[in-house]
């Protein structure tokens, strides 16, 4: 592969002259580096579909709305182990992952690796992969809050890097009181 570029890049090179190449790593390396966790609130049946309705909404995943970018979901039990069991009693395509923001984008698209087949209300799931581009996507929209943002150290230990915002917050940036 690589020769395939260098050969590209000198016959560039040749054609227009010298110049400088800027490469910008993106999800490919950085996905990994972030999970989200969002509590279930809600749980709803229609036509044989199961609808979980969580906290996070697509303001923080942006880009699920977007670009229907997929994060694999997984439901954490109460005593953070993660469940792998899969119902055959439903598929993929009848299990839909929902946000709070009552918005047609807030629906997070349902990976093929993904398991919510155990899902309840207060169980919280995690949604793998989202370090690439959804911190600088956080967006207050519907006065919605961003979450904090937890760094685990090399030496194991944890760290805040961004405190939550809270509704205060909000109305502050815009030069105004919440009271």
């Amino acid at each position: 592969m690589a020769d395939n570029y260098i050969t590209k890049l000198n016959q560039l090179a040749d054609d227009h002259g010298r110049f400088e190449l800027i490469s910008e790593s993106g999800r490919f390396l950085v996905a990994g580096s972030a999970i989200l966790f969002s509590r279930i609130v809600n749980m709803k049946r229609y036509n044989g579909h199961k609808i979980v309705i969580v906290v996070a909404g697509y303001h923080i995943l942006l880009d699920t709305a977007l670009m229907k970018q997929e994060y694999p979901q997984e439901v954490v039990e109460d005593n953070n182990t993660t469940i792998y069991r899969r119902n055959a009693s439903l598929s993929p395509k009848n299990i839909h992952v929902a946000g709070r923001l009552c918005d047609t984008y807030d629906v997070f698209p349902f990976s093929g690796v993904s398991n919510l087949d155990h899902a309840r209300i207060g169980n919280y799931i995690s949604f793998y992969n989202v370090g690439a581009y959804s911190v600088v996507f956080n967006m207050p929209f519907h006065c919605q809050t961003k979450p904090p943002i937890v760094m685990k150290t090399s030496s194991g230990d944890f760290q805040l890097v961004r405190k939550g915002t809270t509704y205060e917050n909000l109305f502050e940036e815009e030069e105004g009181s919440i009271l």
